[in-house]
């Protein structure tokens, strides 16, 4: 995954060539472009609340017609792309359970209740881990593997 600075190296190279711009400014535009869509893309905005943004930021309505039919076009690859690369970046990478049975407690109602310790391995991007350690009852390991599995198919159609 490219980041900010990268796609906008590489955007400016291109741009700069064909339209004769200075570098410096064109990057400063394709970076607060891409901060724009990228922050609409993360708040799930409208083609109204798009088109409002960009009336508040000054561009005419020419640009913003082209910007906007752009958009409804894109949205649901980006919002997929954008899906994708976060799955990617907060994948699970090992897993380690435990499963037990109390046999003895402070409380006598929580004497002979069954638990599961799950420790996940989160790779949180660029080499790093997470270690996430919980314990569930059995009723809350249900709800989390139900989770889990609703999880399972949005991802599932979100890379159809």
């Amino acid at each position: 995954i490219m980041s900010m600075d990268e796609v906008v190296d590489e955007l400016s190279l291109d741009i700069v060539e064909k339209l004769e711009m200075k570098s410096k400014s064109l990057k400063r535009v394709l970076k607060s472009l891409l901060l724009f869509i990228s922050g609409a893309i993360k708040y799930n905005l409208s083609v109204s609340s798009v088109e409002s943004d960009l009336t508040e930021f000054g561009l005419d309505s020419d640009h913003i017609t082209v910007f906007t039919k752009s958009w409804n076009v894109q949205y649901v690859k980006l919002n997929r792309s954008a899906v994708k690369s976060s799955l990617k970046i907060n994948e699970v990478i090992d897993m380690e359970w435990k499963f037990g049975v109390s046999a003895s407690s402070n409380s006598s109602k929580k004497l002979g209740t069954t638990f599961l310790q799950l420790k996940l391995v989160i790779d949180k991007g660029d080499g790093k881990t997470e270690d996430v350690v919980m314990e569930l009852s059995l009723k809350q390991f249900y709800e989390f593997l139900r989770e889990m599995e609703k999880a399972k198919l949005t991802m599932a159609s979100a890379s159809e």
